[in-house]
């Protein structure tokens, strides 16, 4: 009798495709990596995530580095986030999209900055790569790009980017006017059309 339900789970188990070996469910779908900042640049945790693609709604909150993670988005999908932190304002983007390939990588901080005084953004940036960064949204009138340039690591100048050292990319802004805006960035090879960044950047400024 031991021998008869031992042979009929190893049956079972053959031809229904259970095993221990079978990944679980879903294991395999990429992701949406996501990290949120505060005006220091650290991690900040206890932010409530939301995205909506049309029909589902996923939700997750920053752990103690401020990461998140959520699963499930489906390729080339547009999708609408909002990030609400402990005790302030949310923000809320949409018309982001969901690479056809691999997980999206999407980091967002806050910034202040008085009027007439300028604010840098700093993206890590690899234009060996070919990949380069694009405001995708510059915000409503209450900033203005100033310059956008490119520093190598280890370089004094940015003209040395042509080196195609990984650095940083800086995007300056001045504040012109009181108010809030939402600033994104994507980070794409300009040159492969129909496509969409591999990462995104979202900063939440606010004009004293």
């Amino acid at each position: 009798m031991r021998f008869w339900v031992l042979f009929c789970l190893v049956f079972t188990m053959l031809f229904t495709g259970v095993s221990g070996l079978t990944p679980a469910l879903g294991a395999d779908e990429a992701l949406l990596r996501g990290v949120v900042y505060d005006e220091g640049q650290k991690g900040l945790p206890g932010v409530a995530v939301s995205v909506w693609d049309g029909k589902l709604s996923y939700k997750a909150v920053t752990d103690f580095d401020g990461n998140f993670t959520i699963r499930g988005l489906i390729p080339r999908k547009p999708f609408a986030i909002r990030w609400t932190p402990r005790g302030g304002n949310s923000v809320k983007v949409d018309a982001l999209t969901f690479p056809a390939e691999g997980d999206l990588h999407l980091s967002m901080d806050y910034g202040s900055v008085g009027r007439g005084n300028v604010y840098t953004v700093r993206l890590p940036s690899n234009p060996s790569t070919g990949y380069g960064w694009t405001a995708l949204h510059q915000g409503v009138a209450v900033v203005r790009l100033k310059e956008n340039t490119f520093h190598g690591e280890g370089d004094s100048f940015p003209e040395r980017a042509k080196t195609g050292r990984p650095g940083t990319e800086l995007w300056k802004y001045e504040g012109i006017a009181k108010g809030n805006t939402a600033l994104i960035f994507g980070y794409q090879r300009p040159w492969e059309k129909g496509t969409t960044p591999v990462r995104y950047h979202v900063l939440s400024m606010t004009v004293r």
